[in-house]
């Protein structure tokens, strides 16, 4: 299978890819982790990228950086599907 030699899979990938049975769902499945598992990720300690975020309340926008300036930060990312 040519998926599984990608460099963002782990063997735990590989293994979920070769009991699925469905080429499509495989696909799916392996273009996900291709897409969105990147080398290039933030590591505990790394500094804060230069994201603008838009404010909740009063509209503007205002750098990630800004925000945070001489704070710990917390990101938490999930999936709500």
């Amino acid at each position: 299978m040519t998926e599984t030699s990608q460099p963002y899979f782990n063997s735990e990938d590989r293994e979920y890819l070769d009991r699925l049975t469905d080429e499509h769902k495989r696909a799916v499945v392996a273009d996900s982790l291709t897409r969105y598992r990147r080398a290039d990720r933030l590591a505990a300690g790394d500094p804060v990228p230069a994201l603008p975020l838009t404010r909740l309340t009063g509209g503007g926008e205002v750098s990630l950086p800004d925000l945070v300036r001489g704070r710990p930060l917390v990101l938490l990312f999930g999936s709500y599907t």
